[in-house]
This record gives C-alpha cells, structure tokens and sequence, in this order.
C-alpha cells in the first residue's frame, strides 16, 4: 500500500483586495453626504426620518425643478480612489415619494456611480416606482474614466429627477471597493 491519504486539502484564492468598505448610519446625521451639482433651489437633507415601517433613515428634499444630473455626494471614507479595472459593489434601500412629478409620477431613476460624474460606465442604476422601499444593488467592474473618490447617488435625467416639493429617502447603503490582486 502507498499510503495515500483519502483526504483533500482545500485553498481558497481570492483574486482581489478589499480596498475599503462604507455603511451608512443616518439616525444621528447625515454621514457626510453633500451635495452634487444641484442647478436650481435648494436640495436639504435630513437625518434621523421614518417612513415606510423605518426609521433613522436620510430624506433628501426638493424646493425647484432640477434641470442637470444631481444628488449626494461623498468621498470614500478609505484612501484609494476608483480607478479603471476595480470593482464595486453597492447595495442601498430608496423610496421615493412624488409630489410634482416632472416625469408624470411613475418611474424614478436613480444611480450609484464610483468616482468620475461624466462617465455613465460607472453607473449602477435602476428605475422605481413611488411610494415604497426599493433596494438597488449591483457590482460595477470600473471600465473607464478618470481616477476620483467619491461616491455619487443622484439622478441622471430631469425627466425622472424629483422636481418642487418631492423628496426621498435613503438608508443601508453599503459600499465596498475592490481592486485586482
């Protein structure tokens, strides 16, 4: 007998690196998220707001008409910035409530997009309804564009953008950036 052993050595490769991970928390501010490019009025953010059976979530609120992409805005709280080549994954819930609607009330599209505000390749986007708690999800492998830190959620298009009056809501984003070993 050779003395062959029945069992198997397993090994894991993973053939990227954690780079940084961000978890919102909005029940005590608004996490650093500022404003992104907002054209006309005002856009206000408050924190610690309950809707749709939650609480300690952000509201974002609208006093005009946007009429250019917009939204939040924040820098990666790690210290890479996205380049060409990483990867991001981004997870976050969103509820809409339209109460002028530019777009005739019925689809709301909002993005994530890691670093470089020109370039929709870094986009994450998907088109909601109102009125209730969606979540938009994704991985986003950065094919594009110029290296930047922030994060961006926001709207490309007035035609779904929130206009005078609407607002919406944001909480358990997650954000984590990888970059290939």
């Amino acid at each position: 007998m050779l003395g062959l052993s029945s069992s198997i050595t397993h090994s894991s490769f993973d053939p990227l690196d954690l780079l940084g991970t961000y978890t919102s928390d909005f029940a005590s501010g608004t996490d650093s998220w500022g404003d992104f490019s907002v054209s006309t009025g005002t856009q206000t953010k408050t924190a610690n707001q309950s809707i749709g059976g939650r609480s300690g979530v952000l509201k974002v609120s609208y006093n005009a008409d946007e009429t250019v992409q917009f939204g939040l805005e924040l820098a990666t709280p790690w210290s890479e910035d996205f380049k060409i080549g990483d990867q991001v994954y981004v997870s976050l819930d969103f509820y809409f409530v339209d109460e002028d609607p530019q777009d005739g009330g019925t689809t709301n599209v909002p993005y994530f997009q890691a670093g470089d505000v020109y370039n929709p390749s870094r986009r994450i986007s998907k088109g909601f309804g109102t009125a209730y708690w969606h979540t938009l999800a994704g991985t986003k492998t950065i094919i594009a564009g110029t290296n930047d830190e922030n994060m961006r959620i926001g709207f490309a298009s007035q035609d779904t953008a929130p206009g005078t009056g609407d607002h919406w809501y944001l909480d358990n984003v997650v954000v984590k950036h990888y970059r290939p070993k």
